[in-house]
């Protein structure tokens, strides 16, 4: 078997769809893909559903996801986690308890910001111990995401 024919089957094993492993194909990102399901899965929910859960405006989410470096998606498009409605659970009840939401979305900014640093940092990290020479891109995501499920919190 064939490392792109591993990888489709670990895809397909960790509960990703056709049509999701299909899009993943068609923008380059299946080993992304890999690794995102290994870290806790892909979206599950629009952005409409995460504002229903938590009780937060879709443009004010939509804003303060923007904030911290997340994408801005379509409508329709799910993207968001279940950790992204906790997420913003708690953003909500800081709201009620008072805290203003343009310094929300400032607070949100810097931390995005940190986190762009912080992310290319790790990617830097994990990118120079885990790539060896010869390897495809399949191979790489095949041990990213072995790397990631064994070592990731849950």
């Amino acid at each position: 078997m064939s490392d792109r024919e591993l990888l489709l089957a670990r895809l397909r094993d960790a509960g990703a769809e056709d049509e999701e492993i299909e899009r993943a194909d068609a923008e380059e990102r299946l080993p992304t893909l890999a690794v995102e399901l290994a870290l806790g899965g892909a979206g599950r929910h629009s952005l409409s559903h995460v504002a229903r859960e938590s009780g937060l405006q879709p443009g004010f989410l939509r804003e303060l996801m923007q904030a911290v470096g997340r994408p801005n998606p379509g409508r329709g498009e799910r993207i968001f986690t279940d950790e992204d409605i906790e997420t913003a659970r708690v953003i909500k009840r800081l709201i009620d308890a008072g805290l203003p939401r343009r310094e929300l979305l400032e607070v949100g900014r810097v931390l995005g910001q940190g986190m762009a640093h912080t992310s290319e940092a790790v990617r830097r990290l994990v990118g120079n111990a885990l790539m060896q020479p010869g390897d495809s891109e399949y191979t790489v995501g095949l041990r990213f995401a072995a790397a990631a499920a064994t070592s990731w919190p849950r």
